[in-house]
């Protein structure tokens, strides 16, 4: 019997094989916007075919392998107004969502998909975080792991929803879970401050030493959009990295700039 794994692919468990690659380049690709040029790179961290259950590949209609491939997207926007509308920052959530860029993951017909991988629970957090559709449940979790400050924030957030506007979405539970798995797994992040935008999503926004800063969106899809600004170098251009990828891949891209405190 064949080995193979499962994940979900468009919505759907399936039965998937990993796909061995070597990288052979990764260049950046430019675009020149009217405020100056943006560059952009994709970084694959996955491939996997869907097959059978006899492990033989599973074919689109139009033949093609069903292939699902999980990335991450950095981009870098270094011209003088970019710089100013990343450091013009303020603490309303409307204004961390402004800074985001979120890039899509949606990929032609199903050829090709951003994949974000379930988390395999070690812990009995992430076994109840999982179970529950709950988010007073959730919030409680947070306080089991000595938080209180964070689940007070998020209590406080939750207590707003009953005075707001029609058009305003509340908390999602799929954003909260996320963000609050990303949380126990880098405490760091206790020290940011947390909001919850017009869609309901959760960011987090965390100064760093040295006038920089990290800014996180938990978006509905499991992914997280985030922006990070590294300290003022005495020489040579500050740090920056933007872009949305799976919650392992962008703590690995946001834990350099961690590095250099909170304050």
């Amino acid at each position: 019997m064949p080995k193979f794994g499962k994940a979900v692919i468009d919505g759907v468990e399936r039965n998937v094989v990993e796909v061995p690659f070597s990288v052979v380049q990764e260049d950046w690709a430019e675009y020149e916007i009217p405020s100056g040029k943006l560059r952009l790179r994709l970084i694959v961290q996955r491939i996997k075919e869907v097959v059978d259950e006899n492990g033989d590949s599973v074919r689109l209609e139009n033949g093609d392998r069903h292939i699902s491939v999980e990335w991450a997207a950095h981009v870098v926007v270094s011209d003088e107004e970019e710089d100013e509308w990343m450091e013009s920052r303020t603490s309303t959530s409307a204004s961390r969502e402004m800074r985001l860029l979120t890039l899509s993951t949606r990929a032609p017909a199903g050829q090709v998909s951003g994949v974000s991988e379930n988390v395999t629970a070690s812990a009995d957090w992430r076994w109840s975080l999982a179970a529950t559709t709950s988010r007073r449940e959730m919030i409680r979790i947070v306080q089991d792991a000595r938080l209180d400050d964070v689940a007070d924030r998020f209590d406080y957030l939750l207590s707003l929803e009953e005075d707001a506007d029609a058009d305003e979405a509340p908390m999602s539970s799929a954003s909260l879970r996320s963000a609050i798995e990303f949380l126990l797994k880098e405490r760091q992040l206790a020290r940011a401050e947390i909001g919850v935008g017009p869609l309901g999503l959760v960011g987090f926004d965390l100064d760093l030493s040295g006038d920089g800063y990290i800014v996180l969106q938990f978006l509905d899809s499991g992914l997280v959009a985030f922006a990070a600004m590294g300290p003022v170098p005495e020489s040579g251009e500050r740090l920056r990295l933007k872009g949305t990828a799976n919650p392992d891949t962008a703590l690995c891209a946001i834990r350099p700039f961690m590095a250099h405190g909170s304050l």
